[in-house]
């Protein structure tokens, strides 16, 4: 490959490779390189200065860690995924400060990453989309946005933040994800005019962040905050927002709140699926400029039935076993919410219809070996 001057884009994704020719990041013309789902542990070490590269996306590998000059000597990077590695470390963008890196997304979730990882990436000043989501990042220095004032886009949750600073500088932001996080409040934030989708699922916490200074907020997760009491002051705050999410939220007035809100406000759940324990579900595609609309169905208690076999537990005086079981399931709709809302509705009863199929054709089948 290395003998290929001309080659522009290259992509060996999905292959059992455990390691890329030592001198793939000299070719003078490659400005895309895709070598994600193998089985790589690094990377070559060695960096030509001034690469062409735009896009490395080695997603989904087994990566320890990356060249140590990548960011500062490949400056017209533009798109980096090093998701689904085992990376404690990244490079620094910082080492030739008079030649700004051309970053503008990086995705980093689901590593073994610190905040120190995180500030590595301060001088990245063309930075719109962060993942850094499923980490180890405890706490965000006060200084982590200063310098990303383009930032529009941040994932950063399934970490160990109890608080984050002030938001400061980052007026462009669109999406804001911290759920599965440690945190009780949110701190004062400036308007941020732009930001459509806020998830705080997952939290710790106690009361409503106040959301004035967010005047275009379509998008609100506050579901699995368990101490968080809303009362009728609280939904009129929020009964402006298109989709509001607030499963697993004691609600002080559900009868106030169902005939106030307005818009997808989801209230199932709460005392009635305390039974249940269950993670977040993460979609992190980005559907087009917007975010993909996902719907929950739970079902705790699914009755199904199934006739004894022989060699089972002696039956029951009607030959079946009543088994409980539950359903769970995620319906990704892209920017539409219309098609999972109405599968939801149905889902239930295409699965009990299912079941009493399959409960038939077992009670045929075991007659027929009679």
């Amino acid at each position: 490959l290395c003998e290929l001057p001309n080659l522009e884009k290259l992509n060996v994704s999905d292959n059992r490779l455990a390691r890329l020719p030592v001198r793939i990041f000299h070719l003078p013309r490659l400005h895309s390189l895709k070598a994600h789902n193998n089985k790589l542990l690094n990377l070559p070490a060695r960096v030509k200065e001034g690469t062409p590269l735009q896009v490395l996306d080695v997603h989904s590998n087994q990566i320890s860690g990356l060249p140590s000059q990548l960011l500062a000597k490949a400056t017209r990077l533009k798109v980096l995924n090093v998701s689904s590695n085992q990376l404690t470390s990244l490079p620094s963008s910082s080492s030739n400060p008079t030649v700004p890196s051309s970053l503008t997304e990086v995705y980093a979730s689901n590593n073994k990453l610190k905040e120190d990882a995180l500030m590595e990436l301060n001088g990245c000043l063309k930075l719109k989309v962060l993942h850094f989501a499923y980490n180890r990042v405890s706490t965000l220095p006060s200084s982590f946005f200063t310098s990303l004032r383009e930032l529009e886009y941040l994932n950063i949750s399934g970490n160990e933040l109890a608080s984050i600073p002030p938001l400061v500088n980052i007026h462009h932001m669109r999406s804001l994800l911290l759920h599965s996080n440690k945190l009780t409040s949110l701190p004062d934030l400036p308007p941020l005019r732009d930001l459509h989708e806020l998830d705080l699922s997952d939290n710790d916490f106690l009361s409503l962040p106040k959301l004035s200074s967010f005047p275009r907020l379509h998008f609100l997760d506050l579901s699995g905050n368990s101490n968080m009491k809303i009362d009728s002051e609280g939904i009129e705050a929020i009964r402006d927002i298109q989709h509001c999410c607030l499963e697993g939220v004691p609600l002080v007035d559900k009868d106030l709140i169902k005939s106030s809100a307005e818009g997808l406000l989801e209230l199932e759940g709460g005392e009635e699926t305390d039974e249940w324990s269950f993670g977040s579900a993460q979609v992190t595609a980005i559907h087009g400029k917007g975010r993909g609309c996902t719907v929950q169905l739970k079902t705790p208690s699914l009755l199904c039935h199934r006739r004894k076999k022989d060699g089972d537990q002696p039956e029951k005086p009607n030959g079946q076993e009543e088994l409980e079981g539950s359903l769970f399931a995620v319906m990704d709709g892209g920017r539409s919410p219309e098609a999972p809302m109405a599968l939801r509705s149905m889902l239930t009863d295409i699965v009990l219809s299912e079941l009493e199929y399959d409960r038939e054709e077992s009670e045929a089948g075991f007659q027929n070996s009679d």
